[in-house]
């Protein structure tokens, strides 16, 4: 700590929380006499985890300074993955490099009196070699057969196998076989598999890819419980797993399937890619320049779905040249308009080159470009800050999915585009759904007791423009997804036709009024409480 700079004052005080704190053992339910520590932090201190991370933050740094050798890749060179006590450590399989790393664990464990424990430590070869047992016996490490566990996920440096993923499939199968699972409703059932199971697959979908066998393994067990109760019982049901997970708005439960939650990480990692720089990031960039590359059949199959899915989202994405810092591979992102230099044959660039290395003091430096690709590059618009990268898909409102007057009108089909509630101004989703005083009135009368939850004239050119990550989805009364920023605008047409047609004690009142309604209102209640 006093090499990191910490006060002295500072010293005393974790000092203070170590060695002046006294013990008392309890006996028959009494506590009996007191006596100070004497051996460092008690099981359970909460300095213990941020005292570790200091220490472990030396290892690392005395890491990266000893003559430990890595995988070399652009200007850096990767050693080691640290996270908390669980360290990954690699470079060339060298009795050199084992003798490095061996005088490096012994010199910490001497000055911090932190010891590995030897025979917990594995270490993996990606083929076997001449001094595999020299390293063996001067690490005394155990070999492990091509898979190794980090931070519970398998690392392999071959192709993974359903094998590999039977404690995945042993813990979901554990979850859904729960005796309080027993007693769930079908609702109950929908949301227990849309955040405990969901989550679960989660974790293990960012480092690794599970196999379409595990996956279709992980859909039976799943729809068995939700259309049973019971993730073993063989029985019919005649809605397919692959229809159930579809979104609200195809009808569906919206349950996140395998695929979908893949590629929503996917999204998420392209995201960080282009907005984020860290090692990931820089190794990434130095051996395949951009995801929009010609695929490499080397490449793992994490970095062959990066590429599948900027691929299928290309559409969707804005690439901004910015003067800060602008990451973005001069040849492949499609930063010109929309498209990249590779796809219009412009080839005749060096490899590796990114748009900031030609940009200079907020304006172009063509100075590396040939003089045939001037007029192409001056005609890109600078842009301040460093957003390079911006979502501009949109939702059913944004998308106008919505039949109201002035989206009939652009098909071709024509209707009073006076608004049918109000009589005052045209229809559209802007006005029905933030400046219509009718539909405002009506959503205050059938939800008296969250009037304070609701906005009337919402400046809607603000909720529409908003990424479409900030906005949270809910269900209204006819199938719709609509953002719930947008809660003065839940469907009220729906809701008007209820109130006029909906007679009481009547099935279509029981059926699309009153239960409905009391449903969405604990569901907005949740979603903004919660969420």
């Amino acid at each position: 700590m006093y090499e990191k700079g910490f006060p002295q004052k500072f010293f005393a005080w974790i000092k203070g929380c170590i060695y002046d704190v006294t013990f008392s053992i309890c006996i028959n339910g009494a506590l009996q006499g007191y006596f100070n520590s004497t051996s460092g932090l008690r099981q359970g201190c909460p300095l213990s985890p941020l005292l570790f991370a200091i220490a472990m933050d030396v290892f690392s740094c005395y890491l990266d300074g000893s003559n430990f050798c890595g995988f070399p890749c652009g200007n850096t060179s990767y050693t080691h993955l640290l996270y908390a006590d669980d360290v990954l450590i690699f470079g060339p399989a060298t009795v050199q490099n084992a003798q490095a790393l061996n005088n490096i664990l012994s010199y910490f464990g001497d000055c911090s009196s932190l010891h590995i424990n030897r025979e917990k430590c594995s270490i993996i070869f990606s083929k076997e070699s001449q001094t595999t047992s020299d390293i063996l016996n001067l690490l005394h490490f155990s070999q492990a057969d091509h898979v190794i566990k980090y931070l519970g996920l398998p690392t392999s440096t071959k192709r993974l196998t359903i094998s590999h993923f039977q404690p995945l499939l042993s813990k979901i199968t554990i979850l859904l076989a729960g005796w309080k699972v027993k007693f769930l409703s079908f609702v109950g059932r929908i949301k227990y598999l849309k955040f405990t199971i969901a989550n679960t697959i989660a974790y293990w979908i960012r480092g690794a890819i599970i196999p379409k066998a595990g996956c279709k393994l992980i859909d039976r067990i799943c729809a068995r419980f939700l259309y049973h109760g019971s993730s073993t019982d063989k029985k019919l049901h005649l809605i397919s797993w692959r229809k159930t997970t579809l979104p609200y708005c195809f009808g569906s439960l919206g349950i996140p399937d395998i695929k979908s939650m893949y590629f929503g990480f996917a999204c998420t990692f392209m995201w960080r890619f282009y907005s984020i720089n860290y090692p990931l990031n820089s190794w990434y960039k130095t051996k395949f320049d951009s995801p929009f590359n010609l695929l490499n059949t080397r490449a793992s199959h994490y970095w062959k779905l990066i590429c599948s899915t900027s691929a299928t989202v290309k559409h969707s994405l804005n690439f901004n040249v910015t003067n800060t810092d602008c990451s973005l591979s001069l040849q492949w992102d499609p930063w010109v308009k929309g498209k990249s230099l590779a796809e219009m044959n412009l080839h005749c660039l060096q490899r590796g080159l990114l748009v900031s290395n030609v940009i200079t003091n907020g304006s172009w430096n063509l100075s590396l470009i040939p003089q045939h690709m001037h007029q192409l590059f001056l005609s890109i618009h600078i842009q301040d800050g460093d957003n390079v990268i911006t979502w501009t898909g949109k939702g059913v409102a944004v998308n106008d999915g919505l039949k109201t007057a002035d989206v009939l009108a652009v098909r071709g089909i024509l209707i009073n585009p006076t608004c049918g509630f109000c009589h005052t101004e045209e229809e559209s989703s802007s006005h029905l759904f933030f400046q219509c005083p009718f539909s405002f009135s009506i959503l205050q009368t059938m939800l008296p007791d969250v009037k304070l939850l609701l906005l009337e004239n919402l400046p809607s050119d603000r909720v529409f423009g908003c990424p479409r990550a900030m906005m949270i989805w809910y269900t209204s009364l006819d199938g719709l997804r609509l953002p719930l920023v947008l809660a003065p605008l839940i469907d009220v047409r729906s809701m008007f036709r209820v109130v006029i047609r909906g007679q009481p004690g009547s099935t279509r009142a029981h059926r699309h009024g009153v239960e409905p309604l009391v449903q969405l209102v604990f569901d907005f209640l949740y979603q903004v409480l919660f969420f």
